[in-house]
């Protein structure tokens, strides 16, 4: 059985129990309401019946008796009879004087043997001579009746008066009072039974409503996990913020289809923030903007422009902003990584739309300081922390790469060794601070005139190597020649005094002119350096080493 009809029936038998258990009970006490009422009607025929014996004085006899008996019975609708103390009938309404003589003593009925000893009785039994069931009340006086007397000197000298009512007009009336409750109950019972009909399908038709609106939001939530997990994942496979920042302008707009929104990320120096992605239109604030700028920034957490009735904007905004706009930070273990914007120009945004913003909003700060640590820590394994530039092991992985790329399209590849000449004595002579700031001059000097498909790499120590792809042998010695002309031409100063001039040795090698793979490669560069070296450095030289590992004559630069 379903709830609906749970629902509907279970009143309807409520009903019906209440309806049954009321009518018996309503029955019984009606009953006794009509019998108490007819036992003191009764009580007040039988006293109105004495009141007239006294009337009729002491020359009272049968035939007078029996006369007045009928007259009271025609009167009140009641049976009268009178009875003296030994229960000899005196009178009835329904006998002849010459039937009462024939009519044995009524001393054992209930209601005359009370009202002898108590001067009052009441019972209630089946009269055979009217074939009824009556109720019967019976009263005494004290009376003389002077004739009676002479005829039966024996005789009590009181009289009792019985008045009798039949019950069918209780029995009638308690049957038509039923048929009343019947029908009453009939008609409850039908339009409980129609409303429970009525009830039950307005009911269906409630759950079915509340059915579909529950699946849709279920559909819709699910949609919204599902989108969020694979942001989530996206998120977490971008390689750099460009990535990240494609994937937010594909999926937040799916997530919130009524807000435009905006994505601003922390930029160098920390204290900016620059637009990362934005959807909806044009987006109406700065691309860049500090983060005294935005009230969520100052607070750390989300602050709405239209808040407990204020209208406090965002200074990152424009002036012309009209709807309710929203500033989540994106934060991941204490650090903010960005600010997640949203504008609702129509109306305001929704419980349900900031749920998910700020569902989202965390997601995203995760995504963010994953990012920046996975792009933190490779930086860390292939930069040289001191320079900053790249260090040997991303030299000799970029290498391997370069010469299958050049073996596959039949192009060359130019190596340069570079080392820094008499480095030690900066060391000695102005301390390792010194040393140290020779090295990132260098190494600024070998990024900012390199070509952009260059690598630049610090080797170890005071050396450095360059990995030049596609490039030809006169255009590889002229690029040497360019950085030992530009590091022999810095001015670095101490307390505003200049220190020695730093020169360069540089070894050059071409791929496939003097080396069939990666590590020849690098030996004859290393070579051509130790060369140039020994023939008094501050100068450029070029391996002799043939493919074949035949030495020649130098080249001296």
């Amino acid at each position: 059985m379903t709830i609906t009809k749970k629902l509907v029936l279970a009143p309807i038998l409520v009903l019906l129990a209440v309806g049954v258990t009321s009518a018996f009970t309503l029955d019984s006490y009606l009953q006794s309401i009509l019998k108490d009422r007819i036992k003191q009607e009764l009580s007040g025929i039988a006293a109105s019946a004495l009141v007239a014996v006294n009337a009729l004085g002491q020359d009272t006899d049968i035939v007078s008796l029996d006369g007045l008996a009928d007259r009271l019975s025609k009167s009140s609708g009641a049976r009268i009879t009178f009875v003296d103390g030994e229960g000899v009938v005196l009178g009835d309404s329904e006998l002849l004087v010459e039937e009462l003589r024939q009519v044995k003593t009524l001393k054992s009925r209930p209601e005359i043997q009370s009202a002898i000893r108590g001067g009052y009785g009441f019972s209630e039994r089946y009269s055979a001579t009217v074939d009824s069931k009556f109720m019967y009340v019976a009263t005494q006086v004290d009376f003389k009746y002077a004739k009676y007397q002479q005829d039966q000197a024996a005789k009590s000298r009181f009289i009792i008066a019985r008045a009798a009512l039949p019950l069918t007009n209780i029995n009638i009336a308690i049957a038509s009072m039923r048929w009343g409750h019947g029908l009453i109950i009939i008609a409850s019972f039908s339009a409980v039974v129609l409303l429970g009909l009525v009830a039950s399908r307005l009911i269906a038709k409630a759950i079915k409503n509340e059915r579909i609106v529950l699946e849709q939001r279920v559909s819709a939530r699910t949609r919204e996990i599902s989108l969020l997990q694979n942001m989530s994942g996206l998120l977490n496979a971008c390689t750099n913020e460009d990535e990240a920042g494609k994937i937010l302008t594909q999926i937040l707009p799916q997530l919130l289809p009524e807000l435009k929104g905006a994505i601003s990320i922390m930029k160098s120096p920390r204290n900016k923030f620059g637009l990362l992605a934005s959807w909806g239109g044009e987006w109406p604030g700065a691309k860049f903007y500090k983060s005294n700028e935005c009230w969520a920034l100052r607070k750390r957490h989300h602050h709405t422009s239209r808040e407990q009735e204020t209208n406090v904007v965002c200074e990152h905004f424009d002036e012309t902003l009209t709807g309710e706009a929203i500033c989540m930070p994106l934060l991941a273990q204490g650090e903010t990584f960005g600010v997640l914007h949203l504008i609702s120009i129509s109306s305001h945004v929704t419980d349900n739309e900031f749920k998910i913003a700020t569902s989202a909003a965390e997601q995203i700060g995760l995504a963010l300081a994953n990012l920046q640590l996975r792009n933190d820590l490779r930086q860390q394994a292939i930069r040289d922390p001191l320079t900053g530039i790249y260090n040997r092991r991303y030299m000799m992985e970029t290498l391997q790469q370069e010469f299958s790329r050049a073996k596959r399209l039949h192009s060359t590849i130019g190596l340069l060794m570079i080392d820094l000449d008499h480095f030690k004595k900066f060391n000695d002579t102005f301390g390792h601070d010194i040393g140290d700031l020779v090295l990132k001059r260098v190494a600024r000097e070998l990024r900012k005139n390199s070509r952009a498909e260059d690598t630049v790499c610090r080797f170890g120590g005071e050396e450095f190597c360059l990995v030049c792809p596609d490039i030809s042998l006169e255009n590889a010695q002229y690029l040497a020649e360019k950085f030992r002309k530009r590091v022999r031409n810095l001015d670095i100063r101490i307390h505003h005094k200049p220190i020695d001039t730093v020169t360069l040795s540089i070894g050059v090698a071409l791929f496939p002119h003097h080396a069939h793979d990666a590590e020849l490669l690098l030996k004859s560069a290393d070579e051509a350096l130790y060369r140039a070296k020994a023939e008094g450095r501050d100068r450029v030289v070029v391996s002799l080493v043939n493919k074949a590992g035949v030495k020649s004559q130098f080249l001296l630069i």
